[in-house]
């Protein structure tokens, strides 16, 4: 039966969880997508929990906010192309919020440490969002507000105007996920 509502679309997506059983992820998503585009570190460690979420479309790794124009992973690695780690995450807001968004991505990650998430150390791991309107810079501004009070530090998370998205080299993501895939294999 075809889409009665060529607005919708059903995405079905599949992966397979670390006990073997097959992991589904099935969104309807209207036209009405959004961009967010958050820095929580290390993008390989956060990648993960975003793209499971029902009503993002799509993560994708890569660098923003620098003054070099489609940076290598080793020349933001450098430290000195000024860009930062992120996320852009393509959501259908009808499905899931801005604001939920953000939630998720406190609940994730640092935001008190200046350039830094664990062990990983550099300009390039510092929290940022790269608000897309001014109504996602308002939101940010209250959802920091609002959770300061679960930090004993203060949040240094940048709030910064929209930057052009570098994606992360293929090879990179090769890499990264031949060393997740041996690293789980040993556990």
């Amino acid at each position: 039966m075809p889409n009665s509502c060529p607005a919708l679309t059903t995405t079905v997506s599949a992966g397979h969880r670390p006990d073997g059983r097959i992991l589904l992820k099935v969104s309807v998503l209207t036209n009405q997508t959004e961009i967010a585009v958050l820095g929580s570190g290390c993008f390989w460690c956060s990648e993960a929990v975003f793209q499971q979420l029902q009503g993002v479309q799509s993560v994708q790794s890569g660098y923003s906010g620098g003054h070099v124009q489609n940076p290598t992973y080793e020349q933001v690695c450098g430290k000195d192309t000024g860009h930062i780690e992120v996320l852009r995450i393509e959501f259908d807001p009808a499905v899931i919020t801005y604001q939920d968004l953000l939630d998720i991505f406190f609940d994730t990650h640092d935001p008190t440490t200046p350039d830094r998430q664990g062990n990983d150390v550099g300009p390039q791991y510092a929290s940022a969002i790269f608000w897309q309107s001014d109504e996602q810079k308002e939101t940010a501004a209250q959802v920091i507000a609002a959770r300061q009070a679960d930090f004993a530090d203060p949040i240094v998370t940048k709030l910064l105007p929209a930057a052009p998205f570098g994606r992360q080299k293929a090879t990179t993501m090769i890499i990264s996920f031949s060393i997740r895939t041996s690293l789980i294999a040993h556990l």
